[in-house]
């Protein structure tokens, strides 16, 4: 079996959230990409797609995107998946996959090449007014937070 790794910076940092789609994940840990910068503006008109966003299921939010931007760099979590990506490909389908390397988040040092998923469409922005956008950041703060002040 082929595996990749996978750097998730949004809603993927939350491990529930990750095995919910990919229960394959393994080796999940804290790292960083350089030369990215992070900001909400991707507009996701399909909303929140799991059973557990209950009332919430099926309303629009501006999830976390990802762009090229020199002398930034954006925290997350890598993992391992199956090469195929399964259920992975799916809830990411707005996203293309882009080739970086990724850094261990303790000790400055390299941990390899990882696909990072960007979409770089910018159309949307943060809905402060939407329990859809409240929950989705809601989610990435939580799995943020699982992994430690630092």
């Amino acid at each position: 079996m082929s595996t990749v790794k996978i750097f998730g910076y949004g809603s993927l940092i939350n491990k529930q959230s990750l095995l919910d789609t990919s229960p394959d994940a393994v080796n999940i840990k804290p790292v960083y990409i350089k030369g990215f910068k992070r900001s909400f503006n991707l507009w996701d008109s399909k909303g929140l797609t799991a059973k557990s966003h209950g009332h919430l299921r099926g309303l629009p939010y501006c999830a976390l995107d990802v762009e090229v931007y020199p002398g930034y760099s954006v925290n997350g979590v890598i993992f391992t998946v199956e090469m195929s990506l399964g259920d992975l490909k799916a809830r990411e389908y707005m996203y293309k996959m882009t080739k970086t390397e990724a850094f261990d988040s303790s000790r400055d040092i390299s941990v390899g090449e990882v696909y990072v998923f960007s979409a770089g469409k910018n159309d949307g922005s943060y809905d402060f007014d939407s329990p859809a956008q409240a929950r989705y950041l809601d989610m990435c703060l939580e799995g943020a937070n699982s992994l430690g002040e630092a």
